[in-house]
């Protein structure tokens, strides 16, 4: 309206060039505007509209019908026909992989299981998301579907049946799902409607625009009021001093800005577009210049997403001490290399169950899980031999490898961890049948008609089933073939980003127990281990790989005594315990070769560059430097959490449960008495043990002696009282014997790498002023969950930056 009034004024004014100009202007960024608005919306719409054929239930029997139709509580089938999802939906019965990186940005396909009891009493459909517990049931509209198999019946999965064999519709459902919640209910609605109506923002680049705008407006009123009465002074008409007055209003107040500002955001939408970024609120360019703070993942988006094999590093256990061996860089080489199999205590092995029998009658369909050659009756030997571990093994089950048309599939470090082995994997399309008494059979489905539940009964899953390249295959005619050599992946515990570790249950054909093996986080996995299973040079072994910015994996194992059904209930918790330490699997991850130039261009920029990883702490301090994230005379400092007992993480939940204290003491571990000392934070230079830093003050001081030779001598206090005086004499030795850093603290080129542990502490016991200055030092932010990683950034943008993610987290 202003520059509307503006044009008239002008034209009264007779300056008809320079308003048609300025009309001229504002009317084309304005439709420049509308119509890369229009577009954009128009591709969000092609996007998030999606229909295709769907088969359902309705009234009693199976029916054609459109996906747009589905409501929820309707029972649906998923076929491999159906590329993408059309609603949520929580599986009944099947098994299928979906790719979610429409969703979550992740290109790695996920594996869904049917649907158990227990989750239905979890499920909020109020909420706009699941937990992960839930999401691995749910299929979510909008996302890519791989593969589906078919498995046992399930939910509903009798009635199914009764009703393709009552009308003749065909033979039964691969896989069976219920409709939760359909268009912008949805998780990928709930998406597309934040695209399309963004919460609003308060950016203090438009308050102080504002702010700019009401000033010279005021000045422009003074001044129209102040020329009104020296044009009434000097005797002008009307017109004249209407048409000065107001003039003056519009050289204060420029028309033309608004017009100027359209052109360039209608400059900066078609350089995007070029780009293939789509912007429906154009308004919010002008604050991508605000940004200051960077925060970047690491694998795969500072590095390849792909990793190499660099080697396995087995543990020789069968002298007195542990030790490493060689680096073997040619995994595959390990399966008859006798010093790849671990020699533990005895102790290391004892046996959770006591008996021995599948517990399965009549003939088994199943490959690989179950012991063929032996007699069912026979009564087993605890398993004490340590010959029965290999560390290939591991590398060949411990994972979520799937097989799609022949390509694996999967975490990218499970597929080359895999492939270095060079074993096959076999993934059955079906579940094994045995026919029952009867011999009755539908579809492929050992049935009978009378008692529907006998399916249920005969139906046994397949084990995924692994052996080496040129291993003859397991038959049912040749099962007592002694060539055969192959492993059936009985039971999965999918990787958890708050235990930092995955652990499989495998079993060798032939053999009288079953395999556990467990791979993760270095750290994690030597809690979990017995302690005269872990070398001595554990700790340099790693630290040297992580110095040189490799990526380590942690192997562990343990035989395991245990019927199949006591398997199938077992908890993670007894399954990862007693562990045999087995080795490393060092994976070389390289830069990708855009990173340093990017990096470079945004210091030069004036941009802080902050990397936030679920990888180990001294590796991405490596790959910083490596990228020119941490500049070489820079120090950085990491943290030790040193905790009480009782308060060492659990295996369940790493933020469970506050670690201290409040006040000025809690980032040392205290309450504000100084007793009832839980835990307390050391920080020491990555390459300088007499270089610390204040727990509270974060300022770095000179230290006499390591504290470790005075004070902290492990990472974990037996009793409270000894935490207690490690506490009070820590406080004093950093009195005692440190002294402050004053060319350091002058010259400020330090910052610190924080820990997912010590960030969660941090966060929850240290005062804001300590957090804060962690936050503005804070350069690496190492073994972060995906909640942490989100937690950071709001951190971040709560004391005043202006912050973007870049990355998968």
């Amino acid at each position: 309206m202003f520059q509307v009034g503006s044009v008239v004024l002008w034209c009264f004014d007779n300056y008809y060039y320079y308003a048609s100009c300025i009309l001229l202007i504002s009317i084309s960024g304005i439709i420049e505007t509308l119509v890369e608005t229009r577009r954009n919306t128009r591709k969000i719409k092609e996007m998030a509209h999606f229909t295709c054929p769907v088969r359902v239930v309705r009234d009693g029997a199976w029916r054609d019908g459109k996906a747009e139709d589905l409501l929820p509580g309707d029972v649906f089938e998923v076929v491999p026909g159906m590329h993408i999802l059309p609603c949520d939906a929580v599986l009944l019965e099947g098994d299928c992989i979906v790719n979610e990186s429409m969703l979550t940005g992740e290109s790695v396909p996920v594996a869904k299981a049917p649907v158990v009891p227990v989750v239905f009493g979890k499920m909020r459909l109020a909420s706009s998301t699941f937990g992960s517990d839930i999401a691995k049931h749910v299929l979510f509209s909008g996302t890519r579907l791989v593969r589906v198999k078919k498995t046992s019946l399930g939910f509903g999965g009798n009635r199914w049946l009764d009703l393709e064999q009552r009308t003749g519709l065909g033979t039964p459902s691969r896989a069976t799902a219920m409709v939760l919640r359909t268009g912008f209910n949805t998780t990928k609605g709930a998406l597309v409607r934040s695209i399309l109506f963004p919460r609003p923002n308060k950016f203090k680049f438009y308050e102080d625009s504002f702010r700019f705008i009401g000033v010279l407006a005021i000045i422009a009123v003074i001044g129209f009021l102040a020329s009104i009465g020296n044009f009434l002074r000097l005797g002008l008409t009307a017109h004249i001093i209407t048409v000065r007055a107001l003039d003056l209003i519009t050289v204060v107040v420029p028309p033309a800005l608004p017009a100027t500002m359209s052109i360039g955001v209608s400059f900066a939408l078609s350089r995007l577009r070029k780009r293939h970024i789509y912007c429906i609120s154009p308004t919010r360019i002008n604050v991508c210049g605000k940004l200051n703070v960077a925060v970047f993942d690491k694998t795969g988006t500072l590095t390849e997403e792909g990793l190499d094999v660099l080697g396995v590093q087995t543990v020789d256990h069968d002298g007195t001490l542990c030790q490493f061996n060689e680096l073997r860089e040619d995994p595959s080489a390990l399966l008859a290399d006798p010093a790849a199999i671990p020699t533990a205590p005895s102790s290391a092995f004892s046996s959770v169950g006591s008996s021995y029998g599948m517990g399965f009658s009549g003939g088994l369909a199943g490959i690989a899980g179950l012991d063929r050659s032996s007699s069912m009756t026979t009564t087993p030997q605890r398993a004490t031999d340590p010959s029965k571990l290999r560390v290939l093994h591991a590398l060949a089950t411990c994972h979520t490898v799937k097989q799609v048309d022949g390509e694996l599939i999967g975490d990218p470090l499970d597929v080359k961890m895999f492939q270095s082995t060079e074993w096959v994997l076999e993934e059955s399309e079906d579940y094994g049948a045995m026919p029952p008494a009867s011999g009755a059979s539908v579809a492929g489905h050992a049935i009978t008609e009378a008692d529907p539940r006998s399916s249920r009964r005969a139906m046994m899953p397949v084990p995924t089933v692994v052996r080496p390249p040129h291993s003859e295959r397991f038959t049912l005619n040749e099962a007592s073939n002694t060539n055969v050599y192959e492993l059936g992946i009985i039971r999965t515990f999918d990787f958890s980003a708050a235990l930092r570790r995955q652990s499989v249950v495998a079993k060798r054909l032939g053999a009288r127990y079953n395999e556990v093996y467990v791979k993760g986080a270095p750290e994690a996995i030597r809690e979990l281990c017995y302690s005269d299973t872990i070398p001595r040079d554990f700790d340099r072994t790693l630290l040297d790989y992580t110095n040189h910015g490799y990526r380590v994996i942690a192997l562990a194992g343990k035989p395991l005594k245990m019927s199949w059904p006591k398997l199938q209930r077992l908890k993670r918790d007894a399954v990862e315990q007693d562990l045999v330490f087995m080795g490393f699997l060092i994976f070389e991850n390289k830069l990708k070769p855009t990173t340093a130039p990017v990096l470079d261009e945004l210091r030069g920029a004036k941009i802080r560059q902050i990397m936030c990883t679920g990888d180990n702490v001294l590796t991405a301090i490596s790959v910083g430097r490596e990228c020119g994230m941490i500049p070489e005379d820079m120090k950085v400092f990491v943290p030790r959490l040193i905790r009480r007992k009782e308060n060492v993480p659990d295996a369940t939940a790493r933020s469970a449960a506050p670690l201290a204290g409040d006040g000025a003491n809690a980032c040392a571990g205290s309450s504000a008495s100084g007793t009832d000392v839980r835990a307390m934070v050391v920080w020491e230079e990555a390459g300088d043990e007499l270089s610390v830093l204040d727990p509270y003050t974060l300022e770095p001081r000179l230290a006499t002696v390591p504290v470790k030779e005075r004070v902290v001598t492990s990472d974990v206090a037996e009793t409270p009282e000894e935490m207690d005086q490690q506490q009070q004499q820590y406080l004093g030795w950093l009195h005692g014997y440190t002294n402050l850093d004053m060319a350091l603290t002058t010259n400020g080129k330090y910052c610190v790498a924080v820990t997912g542990e010590v960030f969660r502490f941090m966060m929850d016991e240290a005062p804001e002023l300590t957090i804060g200055r962690m936050l503005m030092r804070g350069a690496i932010y190492a073994r972060m969950s995906p909640d942490e990683k989100a937690e950071l950034v709001e951190s971040l943008q709560e004391i005043g930056y202006c912050t973007g993610f870049c990355g998968d987290g």
